[in-house]
């Protein structure tokens, strides 16, 4: 009894299971969304772009600040939110993430995906989107002359004051891919707080979401069971006329071996269990082809 108990807090309560599928299928069209975004912005394709717009405003440092340090034989780290390595880092977890939601589908119909691996899951995801949200709103303070001391201008600002009309566009994908990643750092933390509330508070026996759905898969059966008993066999319906003594099972070959033998009670009533002398066929000789064969010196 303690043990079933204690397996109980591996389980899901039936309403937060399906509560998890709902969140598990809404992460499917943001985690497209997230890989269509980074993967686009992936390359530098609209970054140095949008670096260089934000100078020629005012809004930021320039990215010839590397070369000037360089020419001057000084030190220079080019700002978090204008790295390659953020760009890059975006859509390697947004592939990541790819892979653990199809796994989370997979062990979610197969009712294995317990509360403490969703807990572990959900976890790691929360740590890298969250850096993810912080990396794309760090301050840019390499210019003095230029501060930027919260997030980049294309978050901050309308996409219609860029500098340049070609930037419109890259300005409402750098939009984009910052609500986004907001959007899944959410999603995965309700995630996280759901699975470490079914781990701390599991459900009662008999109320989780393997027996719940056990329980549905028998209720379609012609003999109702409960998720204890045993299921082997359940399913395959009983043989027709091996109950009750209503029928006799026949086959042909019960038949031709009936005839062989000078008629029996199938060969002269065809199977309606009525006695021989009712029948209007039921003569001396009715027994078959056969009848007709002495046997000892006598006729059969």
């Amino acid at each position: 009894m303690a043990l079933s108990i204690r397996l109980t807090f591996l389980r899901w309560r039936p309403a937060i299971f399906w509560t998890v599928v709902g969140l598990v299928l809404l992460e499917f069209p943001l985690t497209v969304a997230a890989l269509a975004l980074f993967g686009i912005a992936d390359g530098n394709t609209y970054r140095t772009k949008l670096w260089k717009d934000g100078s020629l405003n005012g809004f930021n440092s320039s990215p010839t600040a590397a070369l000037y340090a360089a020419a001057n034989h000084q030190k220079y780290t080019t700002p978090l939110i204008w790295s390659n390595f953020m760009t890059q880092f975006n859509l390697v977890i947004t592939v990541l993430c790819m892979f653990v939601m199809l796994v989370k589908a997979l062990l979610l119909y197969l009712h294995t995906l317990y509360p403490f691996l969703s807990l572990a899951a959900h976890g790691l995801e929360v740590g890298l989107w969250a850096y993810s949200v912080y990396g794309q709103q760090t301050p840019d303070m390499s210019d003095p002359a230029n501060p930027q001391p919260g997030p980049a201008w294309y978050i901050t600002k309308s996409c219609t004051v860029a500098f340049k009309k070609s930037n419109v566009g890259f300005c409402m994908q750098a939009k984009a891919c910052f609500y986004v990643a907001c959007a899944m750092l959410a999603l995965f933390a309700i995630q996280f707080l759901i699975a470490l509330q079914a781990l701390l508070f599991g459900p009662e026996p008999g109320n989780t979401d393997d027996e719940i759905d056990s329980v549905y898969t028998s209720s379609k059966m012609n003999t109702p069971i409960s998720p204890d008993r045993e299921w082997e066999m359940v399913q395959i319906p009983p043989t027709p006329g091996t109950m009750g003594g209503m029928k006799t099972p026949a086959t042909p070959r019960t038949r031709a071996f009936n005839e062989l033998e000078g008629g029996g009670e199938m060969a002269t009533t065809g199977g309606w269990n009525l006695k021989r002398d009712d029948v209007p066929w039921a003569g001396r000789n009715s027994g078959g082809r056969y009848s007709s064969v002495k046997k000892g010196g006598e006729s059969v």
